[in-house]
């Protein structure tokens, strides 16, 4: 079987032609505010998820090994249950943190807007 050939009129060269319409591709655009190597998301937010990450793994594990011996001398059930309990309690300080963060950016907006409107009243 045949491939329909696409009969729109020649681009000048150089050019990338889109596959579905023919027609010249437009360049993509850089969101404000970033470049082209740089990502638009704090590294402070990304170590905090990193490390929030990290403890998800490892303290339930490290709740489970330590308390199904030490503590309920081989019962499984109950170091599961403390393991599933650590991991709830670390999901909430995450959440705690990200609250925090987020309402100390519009508290930070807040100040810089009171701020500049003592400037203007001087």
């Amino acid at each position: 079987m045949a491939t329909r050939r696409s009969t729109a009129s020649p681009t000048a060269k150089g050019e990338d032609v889109s596959p579905l319409t023919g027609q010249p591709e437009k360049p993509t655009q850089i969101p404000p505010g970033t470049t082209n190597g740089e990502s638009s998301i704090p590294s402070d937010v990304i170590l905090k998820l990193l490390f929030f990450t990290a403890a998800m793994i490892c303290a339930p594990l490290g709740v489970y090994y330590a308390s199904v011996n030490a503590l309920f001398k081989g019962n499984a059930t109950y170091a599961g249950a403390t393991a599933a309990v650590t991991a709830n309690l670390v999901l909430i300080g995450y959440v705690i943190v990200a609250m925090r963060e987020d309402s100390g950016e519009e508290e930070k907006e807040r100040w810089e807007r009171e701020k500049g409107k003592g400037k203007k009243a001087e």
